[in-house]
């Protein structure tokens, strides 16, 4: 145990005293690209749990709501997102054009935002929709932009969680 140092809260002396995963050691160094653009890199596994807390579950009617991914990088979040919104249409017999409108994902950089659209497009066309629906999606649903500084004043988006 650390002793009590009086600028440590509680909760941060709590979270000394768990064990580290030990997968945490596997994890490689940070690529030098993304410390350039301050880029997170999220695991599989937490982007599943982030998602299944923020109660974004194929049993919904996601086509309904909107979820937006507000720096998407290259995907991490938004191929589990596509999925799920994927199935959801699957299970309550929509079509992928009911979904204009149900996920928006952003990011400042052009080659991430083309990276963000090709996961896009190959989920759904795996999840077997046309590369015609698919492309029309990926085009919609990933914007080049700063969700936060370009204006948006939510009047666009019909926001029911930004994840990511």
């Amino acid at each position: 145990m650390v002793p009590y140092a009086p600028s440590m809260s509680r909760l941060a002396l709590k979270m000394q005293e768990l064990p580290l995963d030990p997968r945490i050691a596997t994890l490689g160094p940070i690529p030098d690209r993304a410390v350039q653009h301050g880029e997170v890199f999220t695991r599989d596994w937490v982007v599943g749990l982030i998602l299944d807390l923020a109660g974004y579950d194929a049993e919904r009617d996601l086509a309904t709501l909107t979820a937006v991914e507000p720096a998407c990088g290259t995907g991490a979040f938004l191929g589990p997102m596509t999925g799920r919104l994927s199935r959801s249409c699957r299970s309550h017999g929509r079509p992928l054009a009911d979904a204009a409108d149900a996920l928006r994902a952003f990011d400042l950089l052009p080659r991430n935002v083309e990276a963000s659209r090709r996961v896009v497009e190959t989920v759904l066309i795996d999840d077997g929709w046309s590369v015609d629906d698919a492309t029309a999606a990926a085009v919609v649903w990933v914007q080049r932009g700063d969700y936060l500084l370009d204006g948006r004043d939510g009047s666009d988006v019909r926001t029911c969680r930004s994840i990511g």
